[in-house]
């Protein structure tokens, strides 16, 4: 039997950094803590060859005592943390002692540090793990951090490599979140002798901050263009951040970046959270970009979790990303709004003196007005908007200069009484016709709108049979009720749901093998009802349950509903239906997506059309 023997320290300090260091982006990251953590003010970073040849951190922070130098290359040797409790109040990006120790074990290390209190800066050099006396060096007070030849003299390391490219990419994709969140310090990076990222200190500015001039210029692109501000605080957890616009959806991996209390983190909980904030705004399975910092009490999150400090643990996470899903629901629901506010146009939107065209062959009969029910759940369903204004956006409802933990992050500038018009509303829109008898073309002002007539059929539906439940629906009874057969487990949960399918409009009652169906929702003349609750009970398949997701469940019957109940694509109409619809749709709180998340209209502007014939007059 093979004896247990205890491990070298030059072993013990290379399987740690197995752990810390994986690639040179590790590197750059515990390096960037270490100098964030130093309270510096200007930052420099080199880089050669991805990481794998040169990697050099420099700052103006707070520096390391001559005679400390040794001891900083000490595994767990740290000035973050004195005692156990102190990691319930951390706030530092470091505080396990094990980064430079880690490091100067697997490359050539050379510090170079002064503090305040010296007159002289002090520089100590190891390779892999050998340390070479303490010499005296030219600095102003700050540390420089110098890492060469990563992994060089460990083949088994380095294979697992990929190419300089790859690696830096990898570097970027780590420094990017430290350059947004901390507009307060002066960011240098530099990529085999030039110059990549020039980011000046922005005066005034503290960590945490959301500077937009900082985030363009660091994301490059239109990452800004169009993203909605979040801001939400309350019970101990503040949200804030930017979210992209519901039209910018996408299949593809999208630039996602999170904080928690400036820590940059990923955490799956938080991701899904932001996707549910989205909930009908988008499709099912699309991403979307964001970036979002959360600021929790120290003691409310444990970030002793992962070896590269990636992950964090929350005490009561369910608050937290309750806290996520809300801030962004609420700021999407007001961008929406706005978004309807994007022209000169008065709509007036009485939905029950303009009832849509596509409703013509509906059918005289009874019709009831269902009284007016209230509900525990009836504050979360529509008003009936009165009118809708159309204005260019202002910027100041995107994004401000700065966009730090106050609630007057966004001003809209955009308030005032609308323009009311006569009777001609839709005159704003020419050239309205319908094209494969699915979409619609409108031309309004500098744009061409295209308009999906089935998803904003549904959005019509959808927002008045929501709008039914609070007010009262108009029903229609049928003169020969409809028998629907049922399982027994399908009867069980209709007469446990009863009320609900009342409020928004059937006369129902369970029957020895099935359902009656007395009544329906006006709008639903004409459509086959059996096929409306087949479709519901698919639902109940896929783990509808109103008993414990109340909101959920009910949004999800009525989109159900709304989609059975709406024109169809391949439905021919004229031009009159086709501006009934595009009035009504205007008239909606969100007219930007159908129930499923789907867009409705697709806008080219008259510059981007010109633009596709090379035209520039």
């Amino acid at each position: 039997m093979s004896k247990i023997l205890k491990l070298p320290q030059d072993i013990v300090n290379q399987i740690a950094a197995g752990e810390v260091i994986e690639r040179p982006s590790s590197v750059v990251k515990e390096l960037l803590d270490n100098a964030i953590d130093s309270g510096a003010e200007k930052i420099k970073i080199r880089i050669k060859s991805g990481g794998k040849r040169l990697i050099e951190v420099s700052d103006n922070g707070s520096g390391i005592d001559g005679d400390m130098l040794e001891q900083a290359l000490e595994p767990h040797a740290t000035s973050k943390i004195v005692s156990l409790e102190d990691l319930n109040s951390l706030m530092t990006l470091g505080f396990r002692g094990e980064a430079l120790s880690t490091i100067a074990s697997v490359a050539k290390v050379t510090i170079a540090s002064k503090s305040e209190n010296q007159e002289t800066a002090k520089q100590i050099t190891s390779s892999y793990g050998e340390k070479k006396e303490i010499t005296d060096v030219a600095r102003d007070t700050g540390t420089t951090v110098t890492v060469e030849d990563l992994f060089e003299e460990i083949p088994a390391r380095m294979k697992f490599l990929k190419s300089d490219e790859t690696e830096y990419r990898k570097i970027i994709e780590t420094v990017t979140p430290y350059l947004v969140l901390h507009p307060e310090i002066h960011f240098t990076l530099e990529k085999d002798g030039r110059v990549i990222y020039n980011l000046p200190r922005i005066e005034g500015a503290s960590a945490g901050q959301l500077v937009e001039s900082r985030i363009s210029e660091v994301n490059r692109g239109d990452f800004v263009k169009d993203m909605v501000t979040v801001f939400s605080d309350g019970a101990g957890i503040k949200v804030v951040g930017l979210v992209a616009h519901p039209r910018h959806h996408s299949q593809r991996p999208t630039t996602t970046q999170m904080f928690v209390n400036n820590r940059p983190i990923y955490d799956k909980g938080l991701y899904r959270s932001v996707l549910s904030g989205y909930g009908r705004f988008i499709p099912h399975g699309e991403k979307v970009p964001f970036l979002l910092n959360i600021v929790i009490e120290p003691h409310l999150v444990d970030v002793n979790v992962h070896p590269r400090k990636e992950e964090v643990r929350f005490m009561n996470p369910y608050r937290v990303f309750t806290a996520v899903e809300d801030a962004i629901k609420a700021a999407l629901e007001s961008e929406v709004k706005n978004y309807n506010e994007n022209g000169d146009m008065t709509i007036s939107s009485d939905m029950d003196s303009d009832e849509i065209a596509y409703n013509r062959l509906r059918a005289s009969g009874n019709v009831r007005k269902l009284k007016d029910q209230r509900s525990q759940f009836e504050s979360s369903f529509l008003k009936s908007p009165t009118e809708i204004r159309f204005n260019k956006p202002s910027r100041s409802t995107q994004i401000q200069n700065s966009l730090n933990f106050s609630k007057s992050i966004i001003s809209d500038s955009s308030d005032g009484e609308a323009d009311h018009r006569d009777s001609g509303v839709i005159s704003e829109f020419r050239s309205v016709h319908q094209v494969f008898n699915k979409y619609i073309i409108a031309e309004m002002e500098e744009e061409m709108w295209v308009i999906d007539q089935h998803a904003a059929a549904e959005r019509i539906s959808f927002e008045r049979l929501k709008n039914n439940i609070k007010k009262g629906a108009d029903i229609q009874e049928l003169l020969v009720p409809t028998h629907i057969p049922l399982e027994d487990s399908e009867i069980s949960y209709v007469n446990e749901n009863i009320g609900f399918f009342e409020k928004i409009g059937f006369g129902i009652k369970t029957v020895e093998n099935g359902v009656l169906i007395t009544a329906v929702p006006s709008e639903f003349t004409g459509v086959p009802i059996e096929n409306v609750f087949k479709a519901i009970f698919e639902l109940t398949d896929q783990s509808l349950d109103l008993a414990n997701n109340f909101k959920k469940a009910q949004e999800d019957i009525l989109a159900t509903v709304a989609c059975h109940t709406s024109i169809r694509s391949k439905q021919r109409l004229d031009t009159a239906e086709c501006e009934s619809l595009i009035r009504q749709l205007m008239a909606c709180k969100n007219s930007y997506s159908c129930p499923h998340g789907r867009p409705i209209v697709w806008r080219m502007s008259l510059t981007e059309i010109d633009k596709n014939f090379d035209r520039t007059y």
